[in-house]
């Protein structure tokens, strides 16, 4: 028998369990039972009324799921307390308790619903729903367990339905349905409601205990969690990039934060679009693009964008006017600079976020100048469309743009390090407004004391990076976010710039006219992503292009017919993201440590032995500091992640270990 103590939840005495073995075995306190019918069904009624006051719409997952994820109720309560287990191989190591303030309404003598309690706020004067959960102090704290992880492991090994060789014990989810899968991918969300409405949509999902200051992740899972696919889907607010900034450095690091577009988490998803096109919409987003074979990426090169990617009236200026640069950075930027001057088009935007890469000389700013000359714009003078501030925080852009409805405006930095890198400091509002920003024209920001700096446009952003700084400008930080509504024009290898000065006027303008969307377009993004594996985002960013260029031609409607030279921009983009990769690293030595691996794969996937010079010359960590390279080293040797042999004169060699 467990000893038991109690602790206050509301009005209510609920008890918790204490340890009792050396094991530190816990089972649910006595008076907890599985959900019932009724009490689900005030819980539904809760989170409508909630859902109400909010001015939002909400999904409540089905009662078998929470049985499933085994969310008991306390018998005799006077109003439902709800239990929801955070258990570790079969041992309750948290309890957190739900109450649901609420009171019958009575109608004619009968109860007729059940209505949510209501309060004042006293920060903001608004009355909001009652929401009360916790996590009592006299209940056992194991901050890193995760809900629904015990799904992973049965206890019971009669109920596995297979064994892997020399691995009996390896984790997988037991899916009566679809049956037993090894390693699957996992993802980690900030709620319970959430994880169990992804586990209706086919997706593994756990959630953490607080997302207001969680931190940490259980040894356990944190080795179960290194053999698969890892996605991190906080809610789409500020609270939620913060969340997953504290979580990432506790994560493996092939993490991918991932951010719904349209729903602040899986539940309102959910109930605004239904179970199919929930479950479309999280199979684009939380999928990682192929990676080729690391003898592939060895022997790859950086190589040009195909002719074929020109379209209509834009692609013949940027044959004729462009010819001196590559086309994989003058027709990314002619296209960008384009959509700023398409009137705003109904069902589709035309702002692009465009980064051109590659190394000093290469010509990454003039390409960006020449287009936007070719079309009318000095980039040496600001005019109403063009911002070529340096600005280094979402308020300084803010207060430099403000309100202009929705009037384009491209902002030219000229170099993109400066700018994001400021955007990705610790508790920066840059990404969250960058992310917003590429699908919505007002955004807004609130300061202290309430006080808004309006920003209404519809931004585009145009700028280079050194290749070498890549993985630094694009940190952890932007995973799911920033990194992943750019464009990228990535210089060919081995192309230098001479420079000349632009030669010719601008050109004569066709006359543009709004363009919308045949629905058969959509259908054709959706089969470029079964058939070809081409990211969701990727393909988008091809659409918006191929309606820039339909614009310019005069047409009104954008067809499947005209989608050729998209398709060829859109496979250009996946197999550039295969080159430029975010660091995932949160620290210096996290991310030299992903440089350092990223390099060796690169160049030498069979084990082949490398010069360390070399690779500390390639991976430019002499800005950082060659103790911090060296420690490492050390620490991926230790690891036996690489191995190294003394070559004389301090210099050593060094290989993957396979």
């Amino acid at each position: 028998m467990s000893k038991k103590s109690t602790a206050n939840y509301g009005t209510e005495q609920v008890e918790v369990p204490k340890k009792t073995t050396a094991k530190g075995s816990l089972d649910w306190p006595t008076g907890w039972k599985p959900l019932t019918p009724g009490t689900y069904s005030k819980l539904v009624a809760w989170r409508r009324d909630r859902s109400r006051q909010q001015g939002t719409i909400n999904y409540t997952p089905k009662l078998e799921t929470f049985l499933r994820f085994d969310v008991r109720e306390k018998a005799g309560a006077s109003h439902p307390l709800i239990g929801f287990p955070y258990k570790l191989h079969g041992r309750l190591e948290n309890l957190k308790v739900l109450e649901i303030t609420a009171a019958p309404v009575i109608a004619d003598g009968r109860t007729v619903d059940y209505k949510a309690l209501t309060a004042v706020n006293e920060k903001t004067g608004k009355t909001e729903v009652i929401r009360k959960m916790w996590q009592d102090d006299a209940t056992p704290k194991n901050p890193g367990v995760l809900f629904g992880f015990d799904l992973l492991l049965p206890d019971d090994p009669a109920a596995r339905k297979f064994s892997v060789k020399d691995s009996p014990e390896k984790y997988y989810i037991e899916n009566p349905d679809a049956g037993a899968v090894l390693f699957p991918d996992i993802v980690i969300c900030e709620g319970e409601f959430d994880a169990m409405c992804l586990h209706e949509c086919g997706r593994v999902a756990l959630s953490i205990l607080n997302a207001g200051a969680s931190k940490e992740i259980h040894p356990a899972i944190i080795e179960m969690l290194r053999q698969t696919n890892v996605y991190l889907l906080t809610d789409s607010d500020k609270s939620g990039d913060k969340c997953a900034k504290r979580l990432l450095p506790a994560l493996p690091p092939q993490t991918v934060r991932a951010r719904l577009e349209g729903a602040k988490d899986a539940c309102e998803l959910y109930a605004k679009v239904g179970h199919k096109e929930a479950v479309r919409v999280l199979d684009g987003l939380l999928r990682l693009p192929p990676a080729p074979a690391p003898a592939e990426l060895a022997s790859m090169k950086a190589e040009d964008m195909p002719e074929d990617v020109l379209d209509g009236w834009l692609g013949e200026v940027c044959r004729k006017r462009m010819a001196s640069f590559p086309i994989a950075l003058a027709w990314p930027a002619l296209v960008t600079v384009a959509g700023t001057l398409v009137t705003e088009c109904k069902g589709i935007r035309t702002n692009l976020y465009l980064s051109h890469v590659g190394p000093v000389g290469c010509g990454k700013t003039q390409s960006a100048e020449w287009a936007l000359k070719l079309l009318g714009f000095d980039p040496k003078k600001k005019d109403g469309t063009l911002v070529t501030d340096k600005l280094g925080s979402a308020e300084g852009l803010a207060r430099q743009i403000g309100d202009v409805g929705s009037e384009p405006r491209l902002w030219f930095p000229g170099e993109l390090a400066h700018t994001l890198g400021k955007a990705m400091i610790e508790n920066a509002s840059f990404p969250t407004i960058l992310c917003d920003a590429f699908y919505q024209n007002d955004n807004s920001i609130r300061i202290e004391k309430q006080k808004e700096i309006p920003f209404v446009c519809r931004l585009s952003i145009m700028g280079g990076i050194v290749r070498d700084r890549f993985s630094t400008v694009f940190g952890a930080e932007s995973l799911g976010g920033v990194y992943d509504r750019f464009t990228f024009a990535l210089c060919p290898d081995g192309f230098m710039w001479e420079y000349r000065d632009f030669e010719g006027a601008a050109e004569v303008l066709p006359d543009l006219k709004p363009i919308e969307i045949d629905p058969e377009v959509w259908k054709e993004k959706q089969r470029w992503y079964d058939a070809e594996g081409i990211g969701m985002r990727a393909g988008e960013q091809a659409i918006r292009v191929a309606a820039i260029c339909a614009a310019f031609d005069g047409k009104s409607t954008l067809r499947l017919e005209d989608l050729a030279p998209a398709l060829v921009f859109a496979r250009y983009q996946q197999r550039a993201r295969m080159f430029l990769q975010p660091n995932a690293g949160e620290t210096n030595e996290g991310r030299i440590t992903e440089d350092f691996l990223s390099y060796l794969k690169r160049h030498a996937p069979a084990g082949q032995w490398i010069n360390r010079r070399d690779m500390y010359r390639a991976t430019n960590v002499y800005k950082i500091g060659v103790s911090i390279a060296d420690r490492v080293l050390k620490a991926l040797e230790f690891n036996r992640e690489i191995e190294s042999r003394d070559m004389g004169n301090r210099e050593k060699q060094l290989r993957l270990v396979h």
